[in-house]
Parts: structure tokens; sequence; C-alpha cells
């Protein structure tokens, strides 16, 4: 999976972190 914004490969952690990658995505809107 890669960040649509900085473009920053994330791993599979994802699932574990979704939430906080929202409210990092959200910030940066």
């Amino acid at each position: 999976m890669v960040c649509s914004k900085c473009g920053l490969v994330i791993s599979d952690k994802i699932q574990d972190t979704r939430q906080e990658w929202r409210d990092f995505l959200n910030t940066e809107e």
C-alpha cells in the first residue's frame, strides 16, 4: 500500500494503525 500524498510505502501494519493514518491524512487536508 502506498500513501497517495507522500508516496510512502506503508506495510501491512496499516491494518493495525489505520485510524492513526486516517488522523494523519485528515490533518494534511
